[in-house]
């Protein structure tokens, strides 16, 4: 590896020696495991010394990087994997002892299939117990199915894959599909009885999606401590707020944009075991609120959706939990008390005074 590391870097030497007669860059090392989110799931480059396959090399660690980065993001996966290139291996294939090989087939999509081996899919002692004439039969895994496509679908499902939402090939790829990938791994995880038990630890925030809304009221308290008043006198500062048209006025956080996926957040990365209360009025659009805790980082999916897909149901999406849907809906121009209480790795979700959505991790 030493050999073969000091020819790699002569080159890449070079090459910031060049770039750096037009600007200040440091060009990172291109076989550096450094996932674009970091948390429980982390790997190694297994080493290899022949120079031929540093092409090769440099692809699999972006494509892990990525994989690993999105699993980290959206739950709690805790799993150390060795990755490396072999020429002998058609595709690709992981295993549940952690490690991946990469042959014809390096790419994101095929590392975050492979991650899927690794945690589980296929992999584990328990996956045949779950597998009746060609479906999955354990709960969480179809209900998080049922959650992403209605009542009637099926959750297909063979000695080593599953579909939808497997990433087995290259026309399932895509930004949501990968994100319905993870989830639904990690609902494979808790039919498998792998759970985390990761308590939930992270900002609160609100949102809509293509919904204008009004908030107030924000309180954060936590063994009878108040963490945050919902001081809203100095306007946005301190607020982290994506996408949207965020305002205050007269001690209201408004959002009168039409974007999707749009959030505001407040508070600490390291709160945890608290009870979020807040005030939240619709006054236009699609759907109803987006109600955020346990947000460990800015990419992290981790809410309580009132009056989701299409103003119909309300569901509780956070990193391995599965929820069932149900059915309501949110009154334009009305005041609703929302309340979440978090405690360790359960969380319970109140609307008006009374329980809607629970799930634990």
């Amino acid at each position: 590896m030493k050999k073969f590391h000091s020819a790699f870097f002569v080159m890449a030497a070079s090459a910031v020696v060049l770039c750096s007669l037009r600007a200040d860059v440091v060009t990172p090392d291109p076989l550096t495991p450094n996932p674009t989110t970091k948390g429980p799931m982390s790997y190694t480059l297994r080493p290899d010394t022949n120079p031929a396959n540093a092409e090769k090399l440099a692809r699999v660690v972006q494509a892990m990087n990525e994989a690993i980065g999105l699993y980290n993001a959206m739950g709690e996966f805790p799993k150390a994997v060795s990755a490396g290139y072999n020429s002998g291996t058609p595709t690709a294939d992981g295993n549940y002892n952690g490690t991946i090989r990469f042959g014809g087939q390096i790419g994101t999509r095929v590392a975050l299939h492979e991650l899927g081996h690794v945690l589980g899919v296929g992999t584990h002692p328990r996956w045949g117990e779950f597998v009746k004439e060609g479906k999955w039969t354990g709960p969480y895994a179809v209900a998080q199915l049922r959650a992403f496509d209605g009542p009637d679908v099926v959750l297909h499902a063979d000695r080593m894959h599953f579909w939808p939402y497997g990433l087995n090939f290259d026309t399932e790829d895509g930004a949501e599909n990968r994100r319905r990938h993870v989830l639904m791994v990690a609902a494979f995880r808790r039919d498998l009885g792998i759970k985390s038990g990761q308590p939930f630890r992270g900002l609160v925030g609100v949102g809509t999606w293509k919904t204008q809304a009004e908030f107030k009221d924000f309180k954060v308290v936590k063994n009878g401590q108040t963490l945050w008043n919902g001081d809203l006198s100095k306007g946005l500062e301190g607020w982290k707020t994506m996408r949207g048209q965020w305002a205050v006025k007269d001690g209201v956080l408004s959002q009168t944009g039409t974007d999707e996926d749009v959030r505001a957040l407040w508070g600490d990365p390291s709160w945890t075991d608290y009870t979020f209360t807040v005030k939240a009025r619709k006054t236009g659009g699609d759907e109803g609120f987006l109600i955020s805790f346990g947000v460990p980082n800015d990419d992290t999916k981790s809410w309580w959706n009132i009056g989701g897909w299409g103003n119909t149901q309300h569901l509780l999406e956070a990193p391995d939990i599965v929820s069932e849907p149900v059915d309501g809906k949110v009154e334009t121009g009305r005041w609703y008390d929302v309340r979440v209480e978090v405690k360790g790795a359960t969380v319970r979700c109140f609307l008006d005074g009374q329980l809607v959505s629970q799930g634990t991790r």
